[in-house]
């Protein structure tokens, strides 16, 4: 006997409502774990053309018994819609103990930034950091777990209506609060901060944008209540890393020409830019001359020196220093 896709649906909705788990209905206990409704409008429907995900940067590592995986990956979900309005994508990327469930939806359930963004026209990518959400958490790469759970009580106090710089929590935001519930299921061990994690992140970022092409950068002054995107287009097509030393003066260093083909990245030059208005207008403070190079990692180890590190398939990478925080860069050819 063989059933349509409609005729099992029908058979199985029948079996659930007639059967029982305990005494109590199967759709009676479903429906008791169901959330409540957000309140608001839902939003208009989304129209998307693709819905996928990608982890970036599976590395192997070698053991006794076989090869594994050694827990460097980063686990990227993006959005398509299928009206796209706009020529760069939007990169949402979590913070702390979080993942990247953060950006898709509120605590209480109302439309996230990955949904508004997506309804003005923008591809969306929403990252969970290595060793975070989606990504299992390898203490040999991300470091050993905290000594102790988040509680209730703490976030409540951390990033409900009890934290004194928290004014908009749209419940009563205490530990019994349904919306503090969401944030503590979801939250996990962070991502321990020392050179092989910061390493891990800046690579996988960077094979993110080497992926989906030419940068946008993302900034808020309000605590993420507005948000604006200056592209940084034509002086850079593709970021590498950013260095801010305070809210208004910074830095992002990559290439222009950078791709994925090998005639893209063999024609790419190292470009720094830097900003004094925290990331509205930005200014090109070095360009390379020889082809082959972009920046890969930056590092100011005084507020006035610092340093670019550069890749490519070039033989004479070189990396930059400046004395006068980042207004001026100098050469240096790199050593084999």
């Amino acid at each position: 006997m063989s059933y349509t896709r409609r005729e099992f649906g029908t058979l199985l909705g029948g079996t659930l409502a007639a059967g029982t788990v305990g005494g109590t209905p199967v759709l009676a206990a479903l429906g008791a774990q169901a959330p409540a409704a957000a309140s608001g409008s839902p939003g208009p429907v989304l129209d998307i053309a693709g819905w996928s995900y990608y982890w970036y940067g599976v590395e192997h590592a070698t053991l006794a018994r076989g090869t594994v995986i050694n827990g460097s990956q980063m686990y990227v979900e993006h959005w398509i819609p299928t009206a796209v309005r706009h020529p760069f994508a939007i990169v949402l990327v979590h913070g702390g103990y979080g993942q990247g469930t953060d950006w898709i939806s509120t605590p209480d359930g109302r439309r996230g930034w990955a949904s508004q963004f997506l309804e003005q026209g923008f591809k969306v990518y929403v990252v969970d950091r290595p060793g975070q959400g989606r990504n299992p958490h390898h203490p040999f790469i991300h470091g050993l777990n905290d000594p102790q759970a988040p509680t209730f009580e703490g976030v409540a106090r951390r990033i409900g209506a009890l934290g004194p710089n928290h004014t908009q929590w749209p419940g009563a935001g205490n530990a019994a609060d349904p919306a503090i519930a969401q944030v503590v299921a979801s939250l996990g061990q962070p991502m321990a901060n020392n050179p092989i994690t910061q390493g891990v992140w800046r690579s996988r970022g960077a094979m993110l944008l080497d992926d989906i092409g030419p940068a946008v950068f993302v900034s808020s002054t309000d605590g993420g209540v507005t948000w604006r995107s200056v592209s940084l287009a034509p002086m850079m097509t593709g970021a590498v890393d950013v260095y801010f030393r305070d809210r208004l003066h910074g830095i992002v260093v990559g290439g222009r020409g950078v791709g994925n083909t090998p005639a893209e990245q063999n024609a790419s030059v190292t470009v720094v830019l830097s900003t004094d208005d925290g990331g509205t207008t930005w200014t090109e403070r070095y360009a390379g001359t020889q082809l082959g190079h972009w920046a890969w990692k930056i590092s100011f180890p005084t507020p006035l020196v610092g340093y670019v590190a550069t890749q490519g398939p070039s033989t004479d990478l070189v990396t930059l220093k400046t004395i006068d925080g980042g207004m001026t860069w100098t050469e240096s050819p790199v050593m084999r």
